[in-house]
């Protein structure tokens, strides 16, 4: 079928038992930066064990924005931030950085110089949906309704493995993806094979 994320299985990845949230509570939070849509999909990590139990898209937005709306529905919780690398150098709507902007709203940033391989990204989510050994370390609150249309049905283009980008189910899954390859990471067997790049 093409689909990316083929270990994806509503039955095991939709929790209906998420976690709960309190105030202390430590967040973990993927965030894509695009003026539309911007994304964040947010999680709490027990373990190994990944459940996103919200998330967040912003059409027409920035950073400042997003940073406002995750303080006004989590004022006091610590807050990890794993964004889109491309961060630390991209200017939203003013002189400062998207990763300066979660910075000074609190947040700890999680993120290296370079976002890793988009296979490496894509091999992280698929093993966390559903390990070789059947083990599930990522799992979806059904509150989550974009995270999981995204994750449930974006494709490559016909005949590649170029991820299709153009039905709009991207970001979300790539900022999920740079949360789940940073905390459960799973190496492509492509990359594994050539070595590094």
């Amino acid at each position: 079928s093409g689909l990316i994320y083929y270990n994806w299985d509503a039955k095991t990845n939709v929790t209906t038992t998420p976690p709960p949230v309190t105030e202390r509570t430590l967040l973990h939070i993927g965030m894509d930066f695009n003026v539309t849509p911007l994304v964040a999909a947010i999680a709490v990590v027990e373990d190994d064990q990944i459940t996103v139990v919200d998330e967040i898209r912003m059409d027409g937005s920035n950073t400042f924005e997003m940073a406002q709306e995750i303080r006004n529905r989590y004022p006091n919780n610590r807050i990890w931030c794993y964004p889109d690398a491309s961060g630390q150098a991209r200017k939203t709507s003013s002189h400062t950085s998207d990763h300066r902007i979660l910075q000074q709203a609190g947040f700890t940033i999680k993120a290296k110089g370079n976002n890793p391989p988009v296979r490496d990204r894509i091999a992280s989510v698929n093993a966390n949906l559903k390990s070789a050994e059947g083990d599930i370390r990522l799992r979806i609150a059904p509150n989550c309704k974009n995270v999981i249309k995204c994750i449930s049905s974006q494709v490559y283009k016909e005949g590649t493995l170029v991820p299709d980008k153009s039905s709009d189910t991207d970001h979300m899954n790539d900022a999920l993806g740079y949360l789940v390859h940073w905390i459960n990471p799973i190496r492509s067997p492509k990359a594994q094979a050539t070595g590094p790049q």
